[in-house]
Order: structure tokens, then C-alpha cells, then sequence
């Protein structure tokens, strides 16, 4: 809340002649295809301001206001565990919220920039994948189908980058403890797939996930060196973190088992690139992280966890031959290190996706189909789109996101999810 009120304050103190404001609308409800019934109804509000402070420095922020009258995606009143007490949203009764979406400042000292705030740092560029995009948590409370930039949860941190020789060096410090959102329940989209939800005979009592205490013992740090050689873009990357996601332990004792989750602590080591080829851009990325934990079915494992490093590695190639159209095809593959007897997943998982757009009218149509498909299991999952930007300021957009295959899977679990959606936005800019 104390954020709220210096954002309100920065935007009175600003010299109104610096100030930039921007806001936009949007309506948009879905129903799911196998019932009618609606499945969101919601109203989104977003404010967005920044100016400049001195010569060298700036401010930016953003606001969002949010209802759902079917309260079906967050059932009741979140609570908010996932989140540290200085990034939560006001929550207005059990159905609206307002959130800090980012305040930053931005400056420079010598060669070197700082971004010293609430932000999103994207390390990644996979379509609907993520290898080395876990710097920011990720809201599922839709599973994977926003924007990304819509479904990060910006988190408080310190941002550097300075000149290191050809290269860019980048630094991160993030003491701000805020982890996934999982819906879980009777969510539209809680997470029931045995891949990451162990199960038994009968429920279990469940605890709230144990967080690390202590600004020390939860902060994060990452490292990021970027240069362009030969024509590749290329980064080498670093990050000490407590993985987003608890690691659900089974304590057993004399009145039984309950699941008592908790957040560890993993390394990745990472490294991506990217060229250009005529019409054709060939991109990757690969991620080696220690400690990570997955689920087991032994009954000789008391706790049902294992530990394993993992590698995992998308490649993908975009091409723009045709007018005015993108497809894009990308191969996901995740292998452990020290597969364990009984695991609920395989030791290598692969994954594929499939995007094509196509604008039409000069720009003003556009079709989207974003295809997400599991090799190993018969699940998947297919997001069609189309978007037309009415005027400047209004745009109208209609979408078929629907879900199939095994419902232990990680998409297949969502088929009674799958929905068609309406959305409408409207969006105003000013320079003060």
C-alpha cells in the first residue's frame, strides 16, 4: 500500500511538462465449450505513468485494477502465501484487486544503467516454454495462455548492467520472496496432474508451503553476460534462487501422512543464442539446474520427492518468408540426471509447439495459432486468436483455447477448461 501512495505522489510532484500517462480498458469474458457456462467475466483497468527526475534519472509505474464477477479462476478470497508482504495485491472482497504491477527508477552512473524497483527482467524468449525465463514467478491462474508479460509477477529488486569489453554485464539482487501462483481447489485451472500433485489412496491433510525467513537466506542473485559475435547474439547467464514452485514433501508420523511443501534452492546455469538467416532466425536456449525436485510413486521413498540436476534446452526457427506472416516451430527437451525408480515423469521429456500469424489490412487483422503438444503423452493443448484493431484507441479480439488428451497429463488435465473467448479494449495515451 505504501507503494501505491509514492506512485500517487510521483505522479503529483512530476513536472508536467515531463510527465507521460497512458491507461487502457479491457472487457473480456470467456465461456467453456463443453457446458456454456461462463467461465470469466472480467474488467481489467490499467494506468500507467513515468517522467524524468533529474538529467540522468527517471520513474516509471504501473497500476491495475481487476473484477471478475465468476470468480471461478481465483475461487474466494486469495491467500496470497505465494507472495512476500511488501508485493501483494489489495484484494477488494473476494472477486477484485489492486495491483502494483511495477515502479522503477531508472539512471545511470559512469557507463554503468541502474533499474532499482519493481520490475520484470526477461531472460527467455520461448513461445509458451521456459528455460531461462525463471528470473520473474509466473501467475497460472490461467495455466499458460496470456501474455507472458501478463502473467509475471514483477518483483522488487536491483537491476545493474555496465560495458564489459564488447559484451554487457548484467546484475541482479531480488530480496523480494515471491514465488508461482498455482491455483489449486476448484480453481478453473488448479493443478491436479500427478507430474507435479503427489497422490494417495485417500486425501491428505495439506500445510501452506514453508517459505525461507530472512532477507539474506531469500534473496536471489543472477548474472547475465550478452555480446553479439559474428552475428550471434549470444548470453552466458547465472542464477542463485529458490525455484518458484515448493517441492511437495510427504511427512509421514504416527497419525498419518501430510503433504508439508517447501521451497528449495537450485542453481541454473544457462546460456542462449540466436541469427539471423535471410528470412529465417534460428534461436535457443539451454538451462542446467542443480537440486531440482520431482515426484515418485516408491513406497521405499518415505518423502515421494527426489532429488536431480536437470538439463533442458529449447531450439526454435521463426521464418517470414510469406508476406506478412510468422511461423514458428520449437522442440523442448528437459533430461534428469539421476532418474528415480517409480517417477511420475519420464526421464526425458520433450515437448513441441507450433506458432503461425498472418496480418492482414495493414496490420489492423491479425490471426494467431499457438499449437502446444507433448511428445511423450497423448496431451496438448491449441490457442486460436483473431484481433482487429477497430481505430487507434479500440481494438476487438475473439479466441478458441481448448485442451486434449490424457487427463493426467500436463495439458490434458485442463480439457473441461477449454473455452471461447470475447475481449474488448479500449487504450488512451497522453505526453503531459
Amino acid at each position: 500500500m505504501l507503494a501505491l501512495v509514492l506512485l500517487v505522489l510521483l505522479t503529483g510532484a512530476a513536472d508536467a511538462a515531463d510527465l507521460q500517462t497512458s491507461a487502457n480498458v479491457r472487457l473480456r469474458s470467456a465461456a467453456e465449450e463443453h457446458t456454456g457456462d461462463l467461465q470469466t467475466a472480467e474488467a481489467t483497468v490499467g494506468l500507467e505513468a513515468g517522467a524524468a527526475i533529474t538529467a540522468n534519472w527517471s520513474w516509471s509505474g504501473k497500476l491495475r485494477l481487476r473484477a471478475d464477477s465468476e470468480d471461478r479462476l481465483e475461487p474466494g478470497r486469495p491467500t496470497q502465501h505465494e507472495r512476500s508482504d511488501f508485493n501483494r495485491r489489495w484484494l477488494l472482497g473476494d472477486t477484485a484487486d489492486l495491483e502494483l504491477r511495477e515502479l522503477y527508477a531508472d539512471g545511470h552512473i559512469g557507463d554503468a544503467f541502474l533499474r532499482i524497483g519493481k520490475q520484470q527482467v526477461v531472460w527467455g524468449q520461448a513461445d509458451g516454454l521456459r528455460v531461462l525465463d525463471v528470473v520473474n514467478p509466473f501467475s497460472f491462474r490461467e495455466f499458460v495462455w496470456p501474455d507472458a508479460q501478463d502473467r509475471r509477477i514483477p518483483l522488487w529488486m536491483l537491476r545493474a548492467e555496465a560495458p564489459l569489453g564488447p559484451a554487457t554485464l548484467q546484475l541482479l539482487y531480488i530480496p523480494d520472496p515471491t514465488y508461482d501462483e498455482i491455483p489449486l481447489g476448484n480453481a478453473a485451472f488448479a493443478v491436479t496432474t500427478p507430474l507435479l500433485v503427489p497422490r494417495g489412496s485417500t486425501p491428505i491433510p495439506v500445510r501452506e508451503a514453508a517459505r525461507p525467513s530472512g532477507l539474506r537466506n531469500s534473496s536471489d542473485l543472477g548474472a547475465r553476460v550478452s555480446a553479439l559475435i559474428g552475428g550471434w547474439d549470444l548470453t552466458l547467464n547465472y542464477l542463485h534462487h529458490y525455484y518458484d514452485d515448493p517441492v511437495p514433501f510427504i511427512e509421514l508420523s504416527s497419525t498419518g501422512a501430510t503433504l508439508a511443501p517447501r521451497y528449495e534452492r537450485s542453481q541454473l546455469f544457462g546460456a542462449s543464442f540466436s541469427n539471423a538467416f535471410g528470412s529465417t532466425t534460428v534461436r535457443g536456449e539451454l538451462g542446467y539446474s542443480t537440486d531440482r525436485w520431482f515426484i515418485t510413486r516408491s513406497v521405499t521413498d518415505p518423502d515421494r520427492v527426489f532429488s536431480s540436476d536437470e538439463f533442458a534446452f529449447v531450439i526454435g526457427v521463426d521464418n517470414v518468408a510469406l508476406a506478412d506472416t510468422l511461423i514458428s516451430v520449437q522442440y523442448f527437451h528437459s533430461q534428469l540426471r539421476d532418474p528415480a525408480p517409480a517417477m511420475t515423469r519420464s526421464s526425458n521429456e520433450r515437448q513441441a509447439t507450433l506458432l503461425v500469424q498472418r496480418s492482414f489490412r495493414n496490420e489492423s487483422l491479425k490471426l494467431r495459432m499457438l499449437a502446444l503438444r507433448s511428445l511423450d503423452r497423448d496431451d496438448g493443448g491449441i490457442q486460436a486468436r483473431m484481433s482487429w484493431q477497430v481505430s487507434d484507441a479500440f481494438s476487438l479480439s475473439l479466441s478458441l483455447e481448448r485442451f486434449y488428451g490424457d487427463r493426467d497429463g500436463l495439458f490434458g488435465e485442463f480439457r473441461d477448461a477449454s473455452r471461447i473467448g470475447l475481449e474488448a479494449q479500449w487504450s488512451w495515451a497522453r505526453d503531459h
